[in-house]
């Protein structure tokens, strides 16, 4: 699952003396995850052993990212993934230590956050047409079912009804452990539509990018590298420090990261509805702008709401509402990466009842919408000297109490007295 955000760093103010000597080296690959990878580090580059040393992390890089893809893809034949999908319920495969590591954090994220992020969404992915396979072409197809009105048409009520039933990331088990190895297990069973079986699937493309950017992250200090940062997709990052801002507070040099719009705004001149601070920690982004169609005026985003088997934000009335966009920074990339997506899924008020309580030490920003507004509201817990506003069509509609708590302060969320 991939909801791209452009982050623009500019490298132009504030430089400080003791990194005057400093350069940048940058490097591309489209070797995983069907995107782009970008690393871009900052060091005195007119010393061969740093040259050198960024060779040897951009090697070290690249075989993260090819050995992540060849477990995680979902149409690489002998991946991790591609074999469980294609076990029968009750059958077993053992899988990596990578794979143990990313259930792990899945689960506990689908625990946290009360379902509504679930890895095992896949068979509604597809169902909808918005799997890897309709995007590239020249492998086997997940399920043998296609849409007969394409990727643009609305699944049959009776594959969606059914394929819910798939959904349940409790029936995929892990077991094992590090000396003996690991093993996972299927135990959702199948349900039969129009005399055809269909098995339970699981896609972890809403995590592995952010745990890819752990494991960068961890070869780039490990090296001695602090200025730079490493991106896939331009939706997970692994932050170094920036060379953007000096903070008064702390005196980190620090990036200004813009984010990008999931809506166009007023300031046609600027990708990005607003900017924030950040250093040393993981950013992932996730939104329903990218990857979506529309039917009827009803945008339908690849994000699905696994208790209803419908994309996010789904009308039960004639106006669409609810997040479009959620950005978070943290600790951990592919957690961050998790809570982005399952954020997306979650009504206003439990969203926020969430990052009070669960996510202290965490920045977040969401952008929530109606249909027919030529305005969007930001909730987000940063404070308001670490932001700021590019577009005057995205208004702050939060304010943080003396704990440090989100209080809703906008209209158009249904928590709102009165909200239209």
């Amino acid at each position: 699952m991939c909801a791209v955000i452009i982050l623009f760093v500019s490298f132009e103010n504030h430089r400080s003396p003791d990194i005057s000597n400093f350069s940048a080296r940058t490097r591309h690959s489209f070797e995983a995850f069907g995107t782009v990878s970008v690393l871009r580090l900052y060091d005195n580059f007119s010393l061969r052993a740093n040259v050198l040393r960024f060779d040897r992390v951009w090697n070290q890089t690249r075989e993260v990212l090819r050995e992540l893809d060849a477990i995680f893809s979902p149409h690489i034949e002998t991946s991790d993934v591609w074999r469980f999908n294609a076990l029968e319920y009750g059958g077993s495969i053992t899988v990596s230590s990578h794979m143990a590591r990313i259930m792990e954090i899945s689960k506990n994220a689908h625990r946290e956050m009360g379902g509504v992020f679930d890895p095992a969404v896949f068979p509604l992915v597809d169902l909808w047409g918005f799997s890897p396979r309709f995007r590239a072409g020249g492998f086997t197809p997940i399920f043998p079912y296609d849409r007969p009105a394409g990727r643009t048409g609305l699944p049959p009520p009776e594959y969606r009804e059914n394929f819910l039933r798939l959904v349940n990331f409790d029936g995929v088990i892990l077991s094992g452990n590090e000396a003996e190895g690991f093993t996972l297990t299927k135990m959702i069973p199948p349900v039969t539509v129009n005399g055809v079986s269909y098995q339970a699937k699981i896609d972890f493309g809403a995590i592995v990018k952010g745990y890819a950017v752990d494991l960068v992250y961890d070869i780039l200090t490990n090296a001695g590298f602090q200025f730079g940062h490493f991106s896939v997709g331009g939706s997970s990052m692994a932050l170094l420090k920036g060379r953007d801002y000096i903070s008064a507070e702390d005196g980190v040099f620090k990036f200004i990261l813009g984010i990008r719009k999931p809506r166009p705004g007023q300031n046609e001149t600027s990708s990005s509805f607003m900017t924030v601070l950040a250093s040393d920690a993981k950013l992932s982004t996730s939104g329903d702008y990218d990857h979506a169609f529309f039917v009827d005026g009803i945008r339908y985003c690849h994000i699905f709401d696994p208790r209803t088997g419908f994309p996010i934000n789904t009308p039960a009335e004639a106006a669409q509402r609810g997040f479009a966009a959620a950005t978070v920074i943290g600790r951990g990339g592919a957690y961050v990466e998790a809570l982005s997506t399952g954020l997306l899924v979650m009504p206003p008020k439990d969203a926020i009842t969430f990052i009070n309580e669960k996510l202290r030490g965490y920045k977040v920003v969401l952008v929530y919408y109606k249909s027919g507004y030529d305005f969007f509201e930001i909730i987000t817990n940063i404070p308001g000297e670490q932001i700021n506003i590019i577009d005057p069509a995205y208004i702050i509609a939060s304010q943080l109490d003396y704990r440090g708590n989100i209080e809703y302060t906008g209209t158009l969320a249904p928590l709102a007295p009165g909200a239209p």
